[in-house]
């Protein structure tokens, strides 16, 4: 970075780009280590599947160029949901917004520069993904490839330009707070949109006519005879592009700039406003709105309110237990209707999903409030016995797991009494063993320097998955005809809870060089 201008865009995206693949030394090395190994597999792969199709040419038919648009549909939505979140993050998460704007440096290069570094980073996967075949098809005499990298970052750029027109539209239309919880929502239902609208007709029964099997044949055959995807028309263009066509190519990759530039520019002066007005909400309220509560109930019930609290505000977690639930919407459409249908599997496999799900979304839950402690000092200096703290924690993580869980608790119960009541008893046990292990394995960090994937003992998140599934299996076969089985996935997850259970320390021996 020394060698470009201070202050220009282009040191702006390199330090965008700094921050967001920063880490420690060495966790960096491990990741280069373990980068540096799958990407050797990966090339081997990518150098197999690109020698065996070297001479294979993709044709440009009108069905070819359907089937590349859809999937560059889905890859869009996946992009524009990470970059609705990160948009949102451009104005709450970091905290340099109001030293960038007090400084020479104008708004409008700001967020070009944070809008550049968001589309980069967005498109990174998806490089990574497709650099082993791309690369090796170049080295053996396909060097139109290449332009698929240009498809993949101009898709990017796109995203990043309706990503920041949905953020800053929310924060006009319903201001900073709201806008911030909205966006990280909405960040959530974009990703799976595209795979619950391509699940819909699959999974709901519209009606006779989409049962026959040339009903979706028929549809894609009206589809194709409009002509819109014929080889002279843009929708083949991103077919075209990545098969080496220039024209198409170039025109993708400059209109999608192009528009990029023009939504940065016209966007420019209202985000110096939209970032002021959400430093402003950063602050606080003031003290005259704020309702202060007694702690006469307890240290317990004080811990348990301010984990609840904590949950609430926590839109980014929020957002993605949603997505978590949201993909398992198709899976309860085809049980469901398995249920009419009399499918003796049905509830079993309902009932051991929910387990299984209830279980993982605790494990989050507990992780965060465990682990992404900020108050370690004031916890190591407190009367309370940390026993009792960490017992008020897992009561709190265990509240919105039993909320999430009422409603298909309830649909099961109506269903099948004995469904129900095995759910019920998987959904706790479940939820209560990856509570525990959250607890026996915590490694706490200050939340402001928290990280939201797992980490911690390699120990405990195996034995958390593996309690995952056994209650699973336990709940799925106490809702059947051979419940008794039941009691040994049930004894032999005991048995794993007592074998990886960790002595727990006080806070002041968790405490940084304690």
């Amino acid at each position: 970075m020394n060698w470009l201008p201070k202050g220009s865009t282009p040191w702006l995206v390199a330090h965008e780009l700094r921050l967001a693949f920063r880490g420690r030394p060495t966790a960096q090395r491990s990741a280069l280590i373990f980068l540096g190994i799958l990407g050797a597999l990966a090339f081997g792969v990518g150098l197999t599947v690109a020698y065996a199709l070297r001479k294979v040419e993709i044709p440009i038919t009108p069905i070819s160029a359907l089937i590349f648009d859809l999937v560059l549909v889905a890859v869009f939505t996946l992009m524009l949901s990470v970059t609705v979140s990160r948009a949102a993050q451009i104005f709450f998460e970091r905290g340099d917004l109001e030293l960038l704007l007090s400084s020479p440096i104008s708004g409008r290069r700001v967020l070009t520069a944070r809008c550049v570094g968001m589309a980069l980073s967005a498109s990174l996967m998806f490089l990574l993904l497709v650099t082993p075949f791309v690369v090796s098809s170049a080295v053996l005499g396909r060097p139109e490839w290449l332009w698929s990298y240009g498809v993949l970052v101009s898709a990017s750029f796109l995203a990043t330009a309706l990503g920041l027109v949905i953020a800053m539209g929310l924060f006009a239309l319903i201001g900073p707070r709201a806008a911030k919880t909205l966006a990280q929502i909405l960040s959530a239902v974009i990703g799976a949109s595209f795979y619950l609208l391509s699940q819909m007709g699959r999974y709901l029964d519209l009606g006779p006519v989409t049962r026959s099997p040339g009903f979706w044949r028929d549809a894609m055959t009206s589809l194709l005879q409009t002509g819109l995807f014929a080889p002279d028309q843009p929708l083949s263009w991103p077919l075209q592009a990545i098969t080496g066509a220039p024209v198409p190519a170039t025109a993708m990759i400059v209109s999608a700039f192009v528009i990029f530039l023009l939504v940065t520019a016209a966007l420019g002066a209202r985000f110096e406003r939209d970032a002021a007005a959400a430093a402003g909400v950063g602050a606080g309220r003031g003290g005259t709105s704020t309702k202060v509560r007694r702690f006469s109930e307890g240290p317990f019930s004080a811990m348990m309110r301010k984990e609840l609290t904590l949950f609430r505000r926590d839109i980014a977690l929020i957002a993605q237990v949603l997505l978590r639930l949201l993909y398992l919407v198709p899976t309860g459409f085809v049980l469901f209707k398995s249920i009419k249908t009399g499918s003796d599997i049905a509830i079993p496999t309902i009932v051991s999903i929910l387990t299984f799900m209830s279980a993982q979304i605790a494990g989050s839950l507990a992780w965060i409030a465990v682990s992404g402690e900020e108050g370690l000092e004031l916890l190591a200096a407190s009367p309370a016995p940390a026993q009792g703290l960490r017992r008020a924690k897992l009561v709190a993580v265990l509240v919105p797991v039993g909320w999430l869980m009422i409603i298909p608790l309830g649909l099961i119960a109506w269903t099948s009494p004995q469904g129900g009541a095995a759910a019920l008893l998987g959904v706790i046990a479940s939820a209560l063993s990856a509570g525990l292990i959250a607890i026996w394995y915590e490694t706490p960090t200050p939340r402001t320097q928290f990280r939201r994937r797992r980490g911690g003992s390699w120990v405990g998140n195996l034995a958390e998955f593996g309690l995952s599934a056994l209650w699973a299996s336990t709940a799925g076969l106490a809702a059947t005809a051979w419940w008794p089985f039941a009691l040994f996935p049930a004894l032999l997850a005991i048995g794993v809870l007592f074998a990886v259970q960790r002595p727990q320390k006080t806070y002041a021996e968790t405490l940084p060089g304690a």
